[in-house]
Order: C-alpha cells, then structure tokens, then sequence
C-alpha cells in the first residue's frame, strides 16, 4: 500500500467572534490525527484552539497575528458602522500590502504547501503570490459583510438608542472590491452550512449584499435562495459543499449524573437540584451583552417557573450578580458540553452557537442582529431545530420566559428522542473528518496533475533529443 503524503497546513482563522476559532480548533483537530502539520494564524486566543494542542506529539503552533480590520461591536448583536468602516478603509491603504508581504515571506520559510482560510482575505492573496494553493473553508466572507454597512438603517426597538446612518455604499465599493480580488485569489472554497453568497466564488450574484435580502420579513429574497439552493457544479468555481463541522461533545455527556455533576459544580442548592430543574444556558460567543433590566410590569418574568440560567462568557459574572436563579460558569467551560446539558439555549445567530445546538438537538431562542447579513444563511441551517426568535426589546427588558417556554414546548420531545438515541450509540462524532479528507483529495489531485505535466514536459525533452541525436 502506498505510503499516504502529509502536508504542512497555515491556518488563518478569523478573531471575529468564536465561530471561526471553533471549527478551526475542529478541523485542526482532524488534520493532526491524520498526521499533518498546522500552524494557527489568528488573533482569537490561542486557549480556543485548546483541543488541538492537547493531542500528543502533534506538529501544530500558535501564531498571534493581526491579519483582518475589526468588526466593532458595541453589543454581540449589533455593529457600529461608522467605526468599521474607518477600520475597513485604514487596514486595506495602510496595512493589506505589508501584510501580505510578510506573510508571503514567512508561508516560503516554513516551507508550507497549502493555506486554509476561515476566512479573512489577505491570505489568500499571499497565498498566491507565494506560488502555494489555498482553500477557504467557511459559509461567508467578510466582503459581504462590509458591503451590507450600506443596509438602510432600522428603527431601533428599545427606542432609546440612535439610528446610525448607513455608509455611503460608493465610498465602500472600491473597499469591498480589493476583499474579493483578494478572495477570488482562492483555489478552492469548502462551503459549509448557513452559507450565503461569496462574491468571489458565486461571481454572478449581484452587489451590494443589501440586495440580497427582504428586511420586512427578515429573509433571503426567492432568487438568493434560488443561487443558494443550485447544484455546486452550476457554479463557474471549484466549490465543495461540506457537512456541518462543529466541536464534538464529550463521551457520555448525556448520561443523567452529567446534569446533576453541571449542577452540584454551579453550587445550585440542594432544595433546587432534587426539583431537577431546566436549564437555559445563555450564550454569546464570547461578545458583549447588557444585563436585563425587567420592566415592572406583573407579565414579565425573565425565565419560567422551575427553571435556573447558566451564563458563560466574559460577562458572566455581572449579568448573574444578585439573581438566584442565574449562574455563571467559567470562561474556558467546554460549551458544546453544556448546549447538550441544556434544556434551551438563548444566543444571537452565530455559527459556533448554531451549530452546537444543532448538532445536539438543543431548542433555540435568539435575538436578531439585523445588520449582519450571515446572518440569514443560519437562519436557512436552523430550520433543523426547534428555534424561536426574541426581540431585542423583549431581550434587553428581561421579558425572556414566553420565549423560552415556546421553544421547550416545541422542542423538547425531538431533544429527548436524540438524547435517547445518543445513550445508546457508540462511535465518537467527528464532524471535521469529510473536510480533512476533501482537502487531501484536492492536494492529491493538484500533486498528481503536477506530477503528469512534469512527466510529459521529461517525454518532450526525451523526443527532442532522440529527434537530434537521429539526424
């Protein structure tokens, strides 16, 4: 049997939010297992990748790197244009040439043969002016979400907060077109779930993004999901569509002692953890949210009777200060493990909180963040689950318990049917594993073609000397 090839892999992973650094840490994973090298390129913290640098003798490095403009984000589901639009203009005139540079200089010294993104875009114009091949792996790319700054701005639904002015999508089209260049510089995009146009890939949608969607009823419009739903060979690019990749949940997680161990370790009371009480866990990705504020109306309760909330992220302890039934967790608790503890998650459209309720069958609430446009391709993924949608009104006034019984009610006897299911299956998920394989099928394509060229090219040379040596 021939020996299998390895290949050294950068990885680029976007800091925007954890979405990208978790199926990152997933897929790094795998290619470790499969005995390749991976270099991680971000400016997430390296303790995300944490799964990755746990493996024993596994040939994988950290590199903070700032490689992408921020996004800002004033709340995790909202986003200040203005002050993304001056981070967009000053990284691409400033800052896009030196890095590539350097990036290019460093992808020849390490001698890599095959660049990933998720998905900012310089790497991938280093990547080519490098001469190595890159893929990116992703649902989106950012160019869509700096032409969608142009969205006509929203009424806001707490009444309270300015209305920030849309930028000027003539000043933002010379912008979004260097991202895409930089993108269509790719050789091949692995797209995965919750996907919505990349511009460089699906070269026939039209820009800017705000055309895509219908904002009154918060959708795709018919001919968005027509591009979205055509077969990938209709594509004119080499586009690869993948399964759901997301972080695995720990063996025997649903086992009945887990939840009660998830509640012993909360310091919930004795008196409440024998009334086995449901758990709604709150999740943001990591981003900033406000604390809720309920009104003093007698109808508004944060969570329904017979229920504790448990917050994870940086925000926790704030938000959980004073309320007994709201508990914090600790920053670096292994999230997918507590979706699939949870009776209902409450987060904003995000993949990596997409994908982990999905993947465990988990009911969803989520607050809408209208002025994210992938936002519309996760909400296509989540019709898989029993989701329902809370305002941001309703959000920030702690009137949270309707919505999270509606979500219970819908979604919990599929939640129990899968949970059952997963008690009595054995084998480990390993969701990142088709994405592994595709890209060692792609660079084994690329090395047999290269291979073929240098064998005609030697076959040439061959005839060339036995036609002069003849006369």
């Amino acid at each position: 049997m021939p020996q299998r090839s390895t290949y050294k892999f950068a990885y680029y992973c976007s800091g925007h939010g954890f979405g990208h650094a978790t199926r990152v840490a997933a897929i790094s994973f795998e290619l470790l297992v499969a005995g390749h090298t991976v270099f991680i390129i971000t400016s997430a913290p390296r303790s995300v990748f944490e799964s990755a640098f746990s493996l024993p003798r596994a040939r994988v490095s950290y590199r903070y790197a700032e490689i992408e403009p921020a996004m800002v984000q004033p709340k995790a589901y909202d986003v200040d244009r203005s002050a993304t639009f001056d981070n967009l203009e000053r990284f691409i005139n400033s800052k896009r040439r030196r890095i590539i540079d350097e990036e290019t200089d460093w992808l020849k010294k390490e001698g890599i043969d095959c660049v990933l993104v998720d998905a900012p875009f310089v790497p991938c114009a280093a990547a080519e002016k490098a001469g190595i091949r890159s893929v990116i792996i992703s649902n989106f790319t950012f160019c869509s979400c700096y032409s969608y700054l142009s969205m006509e701005s929203q009424p806001s639904p707490c009444g309270s907060e300015p209305i920030q002015a849309p930028v000027d999508a003539a000043r933002l089209e010379p912008l979004v077109k260097v991202a895409i260049a930089d993108y269509a510089k790719a050789d091949l995009l692995l797209r995965l779930p919750g996907a919505i146009p990349i511009p460089a890939f699906d070269t026939d949608v039209e820009l800017p993004a705000t055309r895509w969607v219908n904002p009154s009823i918060g959708s795709f419009k018919p001919e968005i999901h027509k591009l979205l739903d055509r077969p990938v060979n209709e594509i004119a690019r080499q586009v690869w569509e993948m399964p759901l990749v997301v972080r695995p949940v720990s063996r025997g997680i649903y086992h009945p002692s887990r939840k009660l161990e998830l509640l012993e370790r909360l310091g919930v009371p004795e008196p409440l953890r024998s009334k086995g009480p449901k758990i709604l866990l709150v999740s943001f990705g990591g981003q900033i949210i406000s604390c809720p504020q309920p009104d003093a109306k007698p109808s508004a309760s944060l969570l329904p009777p017979g229920w504790i909330a448990v917050v994870c992220g940086t925000y926790a302890e704030s938000f959980a200060a004073g309320d007994p039934h709201i508990y914090a967790i600790s920053h670096d608790s292994y999230v997918p493990d507590l979706t699939a503890l949870a009776d209902v998650v409450l987060g904003k459209l995000g993949y990596g909180t997409c994908s982990e309720a999905l993947a465990t069958m988990t009911p969803f609430v989520y607050v809408p963040r209208p002025m994210f446009v992938e936002e519309y391709g996760l909400k296509r993924m989540m019709e898989g689950v029993a989701s329902v949608e809370m305002s941001r009104e309703d959000f920030e006034s702690g009137r949270w318990a309707e919505a999270i019984a509606e979500a219970d009610r819908v979604g919990h006897r599929p939640k129990t049917d899968f949970v059952r299911r997963q008690c009595q299956a054995s084998a480990a998920d390993r969701s990142a594993k088709p994405v592994v394989e595709a890209l060692e099928r792609f660079l084994g394509s690329v090395s047999v073609g290269v291979v073929e060229v240098l064998k005609a090219i030697e076959v040439e040379e061959h005839q060339r000397t036995h036609i002069a040596c003849s006369s």
